[in-house]
Formats: C-alpha cells, sequence, structure tokens
C-alpha cells in the first residue's frame, strides 16, 4: 500500500488502488487533541465554546478517501505546536514509512513560496501557500480571552505571523509541506 503525502484540503493525485487520477475525498475526524481543547474550554468556565473545537478544521485530522473505489489514501495530522509531540511523529511517520516501503521527500518549507518539483505531477513549480490557524493561533486567542483583553481575541486570526503556512502545487493542488510558526 502506497500511501499518499495529503494536506488538510482535497487533494489531487493518482489512487493507488483503482488507479484513477482524483481529487480525494476528505473526512473530519474529532480526535483525542480535539476533546482535549474542549476540556481545557470547559475547566476555564468557557463553557459556551466548547464545542468550537468540533467545528475547527485545524482541530481535526483529515482522512483521504477515492471518491471512486472508497480505498483509504492517507490521512492529514492536525498538528501541535509542540516539538517533542511533533518530534515524535515524524519518528512514527519515519518508522511508519520503512514499514509499507513509501519513500517520501523530506523538503522543509519555510514561510514564503519556494520553487521545487511537484511530487505529483512532476512540474518545476513555485508553490503557492496559504496561512492556516493552528493550535498556536488558537491558544493565544484563548490567552487575550482569559486575561480580559477581549478587544484584542481577534488579532491572532487577523495576522499571518501567528499562522501556519502549507505550501501547495499551483497546478494540481498537491500538498507540499507545512511551515509551523
Amino acid at each position: 500500500m502506497n500511501i499518499a503525502p495529503v494536506g488538510p484540503d482535497p487533494t489531487r493525485l493518482t489512487c493507488s488502488s483503482c488507479g484513477a487520477t482524483i481529487i480525494s475525498r476528505v473526512e473530519r475526524k474529532a480526535t483525542t487533541k480535539t476533546h482535549i481543547i474542549a476540556l481545557v474550554l470547559c475547566l476555564f468556565l468557557c463553557w459556551p465554546c466548547v464545542c468550537v473545537p468540533y467545528c475547527m478544521n485545524s482541530c481535526q485530522n483529515a482522512d483521504h478517501y477515492c471518491p471512486n473505489c472508497n480505498a483509504y489514501l492517507g490521512t492529514y495530522v492536525a498538528s501541535f505546536t509542540s516539538l517533542q509531540f511533533d518530534w515524535s511523529r515524524r519518528k512514527f511517520q519515519h518508522l511508519f514509512n520503512n514499514i509499507m516501503g513509501v519513500t517520501m521527500e523530506n523538503i522543509p518549507v519555510g514561510p514564503v513560496n519556494m520553487q521545487r518539483t511537484c511530487p505529483s505531477c512532476g512540474n518545476t513549480i513555485i508553490s503557492r501557500i496559504e496561512h492556516k490557524s493552528s493550535t498556536k493561533t488558537h491558544l493565544i486567542a484563548a490567552i487575550l480571552f482569559v486575561s480580559l483583553c477581549l478587544p484584542f481575541v481577534c488579532l491572532p486570526y487577523c495576522m499571518n505571523t501567528c499562522k501556519n503556512v502549507e505550501h501547495y502545487c499551483p497546478n494540481c493542488n498537491c500538498y507540499l509541506g507545512t511551515y509551523q510558526r
């Protein structure tokens, strides 16, 4: 089984099961992280906001499936900003890739567009970037809320420096990587 690199949004790729070139179907799944964030909101007496993590894509994993044959294609894991968690996830992913025989490029991406060869379509491209809210963005907003800086709670969502940068191929929309702030 060849697990494809996928992002948080539907991705153009070739299904390893039926061989068709498709745009993946994405199903969002709540994770332990989602439940922990909801619990923390409840403990800080922010009970009206408890359902927010269940409505936000950045707090949920994205499972990708082929729309033709419903084959599982891969999962985009909503990431923590913790370096320890990121290190252990990369170690697990490396171990998983070795077991499954998957070889994936691990080219680091930065906060700005970059030139590289797309692993999906093979073209030399300049990546398209999207700024996405992350756990860090929500944490900063929560800290501002708890410290009663209510007029500034929306500020982290308006500043790109508080968001992760996701890189995509402009031709086939293949997910290339995420720069975490």
